[in-house]
């Protein structure tokens, strides 16, 4: 398991030159769990530009990485952070704003148990009741479903790994079927990325159902069970190569080709 001392160092480094900073995320959720965490988020009031003059006087090294949207990267002890300013998303990614309330940050945040806080004395900071719907298996959006998947429909796939990972396999079918258009128009490496890391959970196999619909309206294609001794992505290419048009499905999606073939049948 990650050292939580040493994430807390950071923070502790942070508020050394005057600002405040929480680690937040799957980090906070998965210690909690007592699981095995890579991921760790830190939300600040510090800007890029400001943790950046942090990295130079500490010695740090620093990464650019998405700094429009107050968002850096930080090596501290040979651990790779992703660093937030705090941040008010009232339209999505479109209109931001930064703020000083880590209250009003965790509005933008996808489900109530990626919205906990924890500070450098262990304090937590849970303005969703995201603890309790953790302890429940419960994954529940912040805010109304709808309106935060147009926002960004990759939190559709979020959704349904989320529900298997953490909530028992417990999927609310109609956000699936009121939402599964709208991934028509997101991100395509997104999708085969979320697409792999759903295939290699093990109990992907209790929602087939729900992976037929996604793939159906993704791929147009229908599959009844999950391929064999396959997970991740060896699942995915296999599921994939059942389509009538595997050449255009490898442009369209950015997969290489010669991998899909080995599996058509």
């Amino acid at each position: 398991m990650s050292d939580i001392k040493q994430h807390i160092e950071l923070l502790q480094l942070i508020e050394y030159y005057g600002f405040s900073a929480k680690l937040v995320g799957g980090a906070v959720r998965d210690f909690f769990l007592k699981i095995k965490f890579n991921d760790i988020d830190i939300a600040t009031t510090a800007k890029p530009s400001d943790i950046k003059n942090i990295a130079e006087k500490e010695n740090l090294k620093y990464i650019a990485f998405g700094e429009q949207y107050g968002a850096c990267r930080l090596f501290f002890k040979e651990k790779l952070y992703e660093i937030t300013t705090l941040r008010n998303e009232k339209n999505g990614y479109k209109n931001i704003q930064f703020t000083n309330s880590f209250e009003i940050d965790s509005m933008r945040r996808d489900f109530t148990i990626n919205a906990i806080y924890l500070d450098s004395n262990k304090k937590i900071y849970d303005y969703h009741n995201g603890l309790n719907d953790l302890k429940n298996h419960r994954i529940i959006f912040i805010g109304e479903p709808k309106i935060r998947i147009q926002q960004d429909p990759i939190r559709l796939l979020r959704y349904v790994r989320f529900c298997i990972k953490y909530g028992d396999a417990n999927i609310d079918k109609n956000i699936i079927f009121d939402n599964i258009k709208l991934l028509q128009n997101a991100n395509k490496s997104k999708i085969i990325n979320e697409l792999i890391k759903i295939l290699s959970l093990k109990n992907a196999k209790k929602i087939t159902q729900i992976l037929n619909i996604i793939f159906y309206n993704l791929f147009d294609i229908n599959f009844i069970h999950l391929p064999q001794n396959s997970i991740g992505k060896n699942a995915l290419y296999r599921i994939l190569s059942s389509s009538k048009n595997i050449e255009q499905l490898s442009e369209n999606f950015g997969l290489s080709l010669s991998k899909l073939l080995p599996y058509k049948v």
